[in-house]
């Protein structure tokens, strides 16, 4: 005899014991009135908390997204904004103390990297003792002294607010620069005692205490005054007081007070060049001229290749550097030539 198991048969008996359970226990008593409507209420209220949460997460959510979004989209904007500014100059050559502030109401900067980019609009000053040299992308190299504060107004503009600049607008070291269109280089030193705009020149502008000064090394500059335009010629020096009183005077390429602009002169690049490549070089910025002891030391000087770099060397120091690497040798005359020889032997 074989028992058999039917799960249908199980099923029908529990639900009929459920049933007949329900039946035993009656009718369930309706809740009170009063207790069934603070249930209802209590329920409401914690379902309407539950879908404002639910709605202040999103909109929080949302909220997020969107700051971050506009965060993001305003770094993007002012990247672009800043990437977007052309480069009007970099700095060249940079002296004790320096800073710069690339916009009005920006925070003043200290400059150590001699490669600074700058922009239409930079602000520049130096300390005391403090020089740095520019090299504007035309190929103009600008210089400034100590306790001076100038703007870069656009690659052709420079305003002096307070101190001694030096333009030079011949160099043409900066790589392609040589090829640049003489007006293209032509420059304006704006102070408030009038504007200096050069005719390919060297020259020399000072400005401080309503004191106003402009030397001309080479070339020419035009002085624009509200009472007039000034011509300044090379050699001389303009002055002029706080009552506008203007008196020239003389003032030799040579003059020692030229060589502050030595130390922060750019230097061409003489490797592989030959010697006379340095001496164009030295003669130029020291105002100096070159004169050969024979012809036949000229024929050596165009001929002798030098190697290594003059970079942060004043011109007559890297003159001595490098032609110490030579059998030629300079000695400075009474009258402020550079005599080129042979080296003397013993």
């Amino acid at each position: 005899m074989t028992d058999e198991h039917d799960p249908d048969a199980e099923a029908a008996n529990s639900q009929d014991g459920v049933a007949r359970l329900i039946r035993t226990a009656g009718r369930r008593a309706d809740p009170p009135r009063a207790t069934y409507e603070r249930a209802l209420a209590a329920a409401t209220v914690a379902w309407h908390t539950k879908l404002r949460r639910r709605a202040q997460r999103r909109a929080f959510g949302a909220i997020a997204a969107s700051f971050v979004l506009v965060s993001t989209a305003a770094l993007f904007v002012a990247y672009l904004q800043r990437a977007s500014v052309p480069i009007i100059g970099r700095t060249d050559r940079i002296i004790g103390t320096v800073q710069l502030q690339t916009s009005p109401g920006d925070q003043w900067m200290a400059l150590r990297d001699s490669t600074q980019g700058l922009s239409a609009g930079s602000q520049m000053r130096t300390g005391a003792g403090g020089r740095v040299g520019v090299m504007l992308a035309s190929g103009v190299s600008l210089r400034l002294a100590d306790a001076t504060e100038v703007v870069l107004e656009s690659g052709s503009r420079v305003r002096v607010l307070t101190g001694k600049i030096y333009l030079d607008t011949s160099t043409g070291y900066p790589q392609g620069a040589a090829n640049i269109a003489g007006d293209a280089r032509r420059i304006e030193v704006i102070t408030a005692a009038g504007t200096a705009s050069d005719i390919g020149t060297q020259f020399e502008v000072q400005y401080r205490d309503d004191a106003y000064r402009l030397r001309v090394r080479e070339g020419h500059v035009l002085l624009q005054r509200t009472s007039g335009r000034v011509d300044g010629s090379a050699g001389e020096q303009l002055s002029i007081d706080a009552r506008g009183t203007l008196e020239r005077t003389r003032m030799p390429a040579q003059d020692t007070a030229w060589e502050w602009v030595e130390s922060v002169a750019p230097a061409p690049d003489i490797d592989n060049k030959p010697v006379t490549v340095l001496l164009t070089w030295v003669a130029r910025e020291t105002g100096k001229s070159i004169r050969f002891d024979k012809p036949d030391v000229e024929r050596r000087a165009s001929t002798t290749i030098l190697h290594g770099s003059i970079r942060d060397l004043a011109p007559l120091d890297a003159l001595s550097a490098m032609l110490a690497t030579t059998n030629l040798e300079h000695v400075l005359l009474g009258d402020g030539t550079i005599l080129i020889r042979l080296k003397v032997t013993h």
